[in-house]
């Protein structure tokens, strides 16, 4: 992900690390607030919060899952830089103004909300993302350099499945 047209201020003291109140920037040309913290436990904090085109995501991600969804929606993430447990990249969404064209129940009209996650360990040789909108589906995908090495699709509300290691869906 790659902000532009950052502003605000961003300070640094022994006592507190790195802390912002509030900066503005630009994701893919839509304004975000970006909040800085440095916590004892879980190290660097970056929240940040705006709207997100599914369009811009699908290009960044190259998720071919996305292009079954379009619209705009508002979205907040964090990423959490932490030396002793790894970092890790969540984000959040109601997906309220997305519409996904998929047969039921899996479709969802622009004005229905949704609550959609996502995580993906930024630390590892080879993370495993997942994403899911809750109690319908979750994706699971092993990453090895960047690429998809495997996989697991959860429909219908499964619970607490695990991908495994060199399984293919």
């Amino acid at each position: 992900l790659q902000f532009t047209d950052v502003g605000g201020p961003l300070n640094y003291s022994s006592q507190q690390g790195f802390y912002s109140p509030g900066l503005n920037a630009n994701l893919y040309n839509k304004p975000f607030v970006v909040k800085v913290g440095t916590d004892e436990d879980s190290g660097v904090l970056v929240d940040f919060a705006g709207r997100a085109d599914i369009g811009d995501v699908l290009n960044w991600s190259q998720q071919p899952a996305l292009a079954f969804a379009r619209g705009e929606t508002d979205v907040v993430a964090q990423i959490v830089v932490n030396g002793k447990d790894g970092s890790e990249f969540t984000a959040a969404s109601n997906l309220l103004g997305v519409e996904i064209n998929l047969p039921e129940p899996y479709a969802k009209q622009a004005d229905d909300k949704r609550e959609f996650w996502l995580k993906l360990p930024l630390t590892g040789d080879k993370p495993l993302l997942r994403m899911g909108v809750v109690d319908i589906a979750e994706l699971q995908l092993r990453l090895d350099k960047g690429q998809v090495e495997s996989g697991l699709a959860i429909l219908d509300g499964a619970k607490n499945i695990q991908h495994q290691p060199d399984f293919l869906v």
